[in-house]
């Protein structure tokens, strides 16, 4: 990690936290839950959640717990107990000292190496303790619920609305999309550019926040100075008043909340 050189200005280019910041323990030590006790929160947007999210005073001290209950079940075995506190530490440090996200507890899915650290320090140990046999248990469920809705939901909206572009011949429009990382994959479905006025706007991408309406309406008048006609705008968002746009599809059936998209032609 301490080699990545990201180019300046990137949103995985934060400054790296060497200073005590109460805030930032607890969101680290919030992954530890996250990891260990991968209950999604209910609902078709399960990815990346916890059924702890938004308490982070809870998830914070349950995760102390954790890490201290593993410590005191490797006590008397000392490579196990190196090993448990060894990895634990360093993901603790990173998630501390490095993270892009510096308002929010690491995503779900960045957390899991807590969980191999406790199989790891348990294989050298010998034994599976109650509490591993427990959160097996917990991660065979949590990953049963996930297969669940694999099968009824889409993970994506991206192929259906790549199919609704095509089949309709807007991929031969201009395509302004917002917010750009959620709408990539549709682009690459598509193989093609879209424009992003994130970018144009801020002169970075914008971390999960989109832009306003006068800043579509103005990078949407200047295509269509460069390029006379209609323009296609894909957002991962409903605009409330869709003036002086129009409506003309929406695909919301998406395991990933933000990729969800709602289709609107400019001309």
């Amino acid at each position: 990690a301490s080699q990545m050189a990201p180019t300046a200005g990137s949103l995985y280019d934060p400054d790296w936290r060497t200073h005590l910041d109460a805030r930032h323990a607890a969101q680290a030590l919030a992954a530890v839950w996250r990891g260990l006790v991968p209950l999604p929160w209910p609902g078709p947007h399960f990815w990346n959640s916890n059924l702890l999210q938004g308490a982070r005073a809870a998830e914070a001290v349950l995760g102390l717990g954790l890490l201290a209950g593993g410590a005191w079940l490797f006590r008397r075995h000392a490579p196990a107990l190196v090993t448990w506190l060894a990895g634990s530490g360093a993901l603790l440090a990173f998630f501390y000292a490095y993270n892009p996200y510096p308002d929010t507890v690491a995503f779900s899915r960045h957390c899991g190496h807590f969980f191999v650290a406790l199989l790891a320090a348990s294989w050298l140990q010998g034994h599976a303790s109650r509490l591993l046999a427990l959160l097996l248990a917990v991660h065979v469920g949590a990953a049963a619920y996930a297969a669940g809705m694999d099968v009824a939901l889409p993970f994506s909206g991206s192929e259906e609305a790549a199919a609704i572009i095509r089949e309709a011949g807007w991929d031969r429009m201009p395509v302004v999309a917002d917010i750009d990382h959620a709408t990539v994959p549709v682009a690459s479905r598509l193989e093609r550019a879209f424009y992003f006025p994130s970018v144009r706007a801020e002169g970075r991408p914008v971390p999960r926040r989109h832009v306003t309406r006068r800043v579509l309406r103005q990078e949407v008048a200047r295509l269509q100075a460069l390029t006379p006609g209609p323009v296609l705008l894909l957002l991962t968002y409903p605009l409330g008043d869709p003036a002086p746009f129009t409506p003309v599809a929406v695909v919301d059936r998406s395991i990933v909340a933000n990729e969800r998209y709602w289709l609107y032609a400019a001309r």
